[in-house]
């Protein structure tokens, strides 16, 4: 198993190296964003010949009608790459078979797809092809012929990147449609077919299975009403309702004026999705430059020798100015890890006007195996509380070595240097001077996250063989929350989450796990922090504390700790 890690090394250019780089990026985007624009288009044009390809001439090349034969370890006479479309020994065949197939028939031999399909020699006329119909990306910009293959990968790259993204807000849209419209047949308690029911959640099996239920519960009915009433609760003034399909599921529910609230809500959360897919364009924004493998002849503690554009430089690096001894010490065991690791392709960044090298390590691991009398470590990430861990060694186990990792230090240094921030807006000037506090509190963030996931780490090293569990956490953006009463309360607590890197944490935790041979797995989310740990009932968490309401348990328990003691029983369970 390799585990990749990535060191990032501060450049300081002279001015003439500045603007040699910044040129460089300006080059390099220019022809990033050309391939981008074109690829689309080629690959829209080839669709309706694969038509024709995928007819096929039979042992004939759908293209140039020449016979030819398939055969295993296809190998053209020769050893170097240009003589790749010499005779074959064995099939006496005159260029290399292309991987298109249809069953086990090649279709088009690599010659005619070269010429007629490969979208880098379509875009790039050298050796003696022709500029083609859609141009050349030498028309976009100039770079050293073997770098605008790093440019086609990048554009490649920025086009499915777009594609997940775009995906991303289409499922979201979806999801966001469905949970209004199930709100919407509850508020209105409209009579619901359990044909139509079927229809809609055939792809969702766990709702399909509680589908089910219904039916043989309400005697094979046709219909069925869309509103679920919930039993009143101690002091609760009004009713609760959810959707009948979720009646089993431990969650509050909804009053009216709330599911009316929560409509306007997913509402306003469709629309501005819809805009966000609507304005979404293929663009690379032109703050990375990928190198060759070879690009990096050499690091010392001094100078970077990087090959760019040609040319050879040496440019001098902040590392030079670490003066502590653990810092030197750190130092020289990353230059010994880059020394022996395998080449990788590293890459130039450029952001807020400084530039880094980051140069990728690989690292050949041991895959961590789960054993059967492992012990379970469950992590619940919060606000207040960056993390609290408890460990448990069987199923519903007596949790131990529970662990608080507090966040109030974290919060206390965003929020102040945010009121700062908002002091600083205006001028151009002064936007620079409010990036600033944004990189400082990066830093601080950076600095806290990194020794709370190796304290985690070192944590679990005492209970060997154990497994690190945590919840798979997705956080939508553009979430709007339907306001209540308690705004203030609610907009403070919006702030607190969106100052919150839950994935960040998460990371840091999962690949320091890995370089110390410990597994990590990842549960679901769902009502972890709902659920008691101790009777599996639905409870209430109020100022982070949780209480069960089941009559028979009663337990009380910090919410944060009970979450932790649920996730790991959860992956108990999936093991």
């Amino acid at each position: 198993m390799q585990l990749t890690t990535s060191y990032k090394f501060k450049i300081l250019p002279t001015r003439e190296q500045e603007l040699f780089l910044e040129d460089y990026f300006s080059r390099f985007a220019k022809a990033v964003n050309f391939v981008a624009r074109k690829i689309p288009a080629i690959e829209k044009d080839q669709q309706e010949i694969y038509e024709f390809i995928k007819e096929g001439l039979k042992g004939k090349c759908s293209y140039c009608s020449k016979s030819y034969q398939s055969c295993n370890n296809h190998k053209p006479e020769g050893k170097d790459r240009r003589d790749r479309n010499k005779i074959c020994k064995k099939c006496k065949q005159n260029s290399l078979l292309n991987r298109k197939k249809k069953g086990k028939k090649e279709l088009i031999c690599q010659k005619c797809w070269n010429k007629k399909f490969s979208i880098r020699k379509i875009l790039y006329a050298t050796r003696g092809r022709k500029r083609g119909t859609y141009g050349d990306i030498k028309d976009a910009t100039k770079l050293p012929g073997t770098e605008y293959a790093l440019a086609f990968k990048r554009g490649a790259d920025t086009i499915k990147s777009h594609k997940k993204q775009v995906k991303f807000v289409e499922n979201q849209i979806f999801f966001k449609k469905r949970k209004l419209q199930e709100w919407k047949e509850v508020s209105k308690n409209k009579n619901l077919i359990f044909s139509e029911l079927q229809e809609r959640y055939k792809k969702n099996s766990l709702i399909s299975r509680t589908l089910e239920k219904l039916r043989a519960e309400f005697k094979n009915k046709k219909t069925i009403s869309a509103r679920y009433v919930l039993p009143r609760q101690p002091n609760q003034k009004v009713n609760r309702f959810k959707h009948i399909i979720y009646k089993d599921n431990p969650s509050k529910g909804k009053s009216e004026v709330r599911i009316i609230r929560e409509i306007q809500a997913l509402e306003k959360t469709i629309e501005k999705l819809n805009k966000r897919l609507k304005e979404a364009k293929i663009k690379f924004d032109g703050k990375i430059v990928d190198l060759q493998n070879t690009a990096v002849k050499s690091i010392n503690g001094n100078y970077i020798e990087l090959s760019v554009d040609g040319k050879k430089e040496n440019f001098p690096i902040a590392l030079s100015n670490i003066k502590s001894k653990k810092g030197k010490e750190w130092l020289l065991k990353i230059l010994k890890q880059i020394q022996k690791s395998k080449p990788v392709y590293p890459l130039l960044l450029k952001k807020n006007g400084k530039f880094y090298l980051s140069y990728p390590v690989k690292q050949e691991i041991k895959e961590p195996r789960i054993e059967s009398n492992t012990h379970i470590m469950g992590i619940d990430r919060g606000v207040n509380q960056l993390a609290v861990t408890a460990i448990i060694d069987k199923p519903n186990g007596k949790p131990h070595d529970i662990k608080f990792y507090s966040g109030k230090e974290l919060m206390s240094e965003k929020i102040k240097y945010q009121l700062i921030r908002k002091k600083f807006t205006g001028t151009k000037s002064v936007n620079k001077r409010r990036t600033k506090f944004g990189e400082k509190v990066l830093r601080i963030s950076d600095y806290l996250l990194h020794n709370v996931s190796r304290q985690i780490v070192n944590e679990t090293r005492r209970f060997v063989p154990v497994v690190i569990a945590m919840e798979n956490l997705k956080i939508t953006q553009g979430e709007k929350k339907p306001k209540t009463g308690k705004a203030v309360v609610e907009k403070k607590i919006r702030f607190k989450l969106s100052n919150f890197t839950y994935g960040k944490l998460q990371k840091l935790i999962e690949y320091k796990a890995l370089q110390a041979g410990i597994p990590v797995r990842f549960v679901k989310p769902e009502y972890t922090s709902q659920e008691c740990s101790i009777c599996h009932k639905a409870g209430n968490r109020d100022r982070g504390f949780f209480r069960c309401t089941n009559p028979n348990c009663g337990h009380k328990m910090n919410a944060d700790l009970n979450a932790s003691i649920n996730i790991a029983n959860s992956l108990y369970k999936a093991l």
